[in-house]
């Protein structure tokens, strides 16, 4: 008789959950950050608390993460000295994700765009093609935030991949996108449109998500004016770069 294989899941259940897991596993999710303490430190109780700050910062940071799960955690009480060891946990599990480009969970207010200055906002067209009713070019709006670049909502994103796309490296960041209800079907043929704000690292990957192949995109976002964003940077102010 064959042993049946077991899983990885299977396999380490038993360790993931004696060390501490952070983010649980479901069989829906594409990706998975395991994030563990040394010496068996972190409890079920710091887990829980971790948890319901967790999805605290999620709520609020609706512009860029989507919860599928509507219950609340419960969360745990915990003694202040162990609050402010899970806060600074917390700060440094937020830090190394961010700086790794996988999810951004500063909280950061979403964007009005009634607010934004028109002359600060940059757009990134996409191929001659895809225009609208009066044959303007489609085009992806940007703005530049504290922490990096946050493509707008309404942006019109290309549905067609470039081939070579596919090795690169925001490939799979598109995809997470893609795959998540963060495009809908536009109007207008082989194009969606951004339904959320996503905040971005880096202007070229803004650019690649948006035209689905590699793009350089200090070179090609532009303001109303025709400036570059290269531009735009290379002009600023030392007293305008720092605020």
């Amino acid at each position: 008789m064959v042993e049946q294989t077991k899983t990885w899941w299977e396999l380490n259940q038993q360790f993931l959950w004696s060390n501490g897991v952070v983010f649980m596993i479901r069989n829906y999710f594409g990706q998975l950050w395991i994030f563990i303490s040394k010496d068996t430190n972190l409890t079920k109780s710091h887990v829980r608390y971790l948890k319901k700050r967790l999805y605290e910062i999620s709520i609020e940071k609706k512009s860029s993460i989507e919860l599928k799960n509507n219950s609340k955690p419960t969360g745990s009480k915990l003694p202040l000295s162990e609050i402010d060891d899970m806060e600074e946990y917390l700060e440094k599990l937020q830090f190394i994700l961010k700086n790794l480009g996988i999810i951004n969970l500063d909280i950061s207010d979403s964007s009005d765009e009634s607010k934004i200055e028109a002359e600060k906002i940059f757009y990134l067209s996409l191929t001659k093609d895809r225009t609208d009713d009066n044959n303007n070019i489609l085009t992806a709006k940007m703005v530049i935030i504290n922490d990096g670049y946050r493509l707008l909502s309404g942006s019109y994103i290309e549905m067609k991949e470039r081939s070579s796309f596919s090795k690169h490296v925001y490939y799979s960041l598109r995809k997470k996108y893609e795959t998540n209800d963060f495009f809908e079907e536009s109007q207008y043929e082989g194009c969606y449109i951004l339904k959320k704000e996503i905040d971005f690292n880096s202007p070229s990957a803004a650019a690649s998500i948006v035209k689905n192949r590699a793009t350089n995109g200090p070179k090609e976002w532009k303001l109303m004016n025709g400036n570059t964003l290269d531009e735009y940077l290379t002009n600023m102010s030392p007293e305008e770069k720092w605020t």
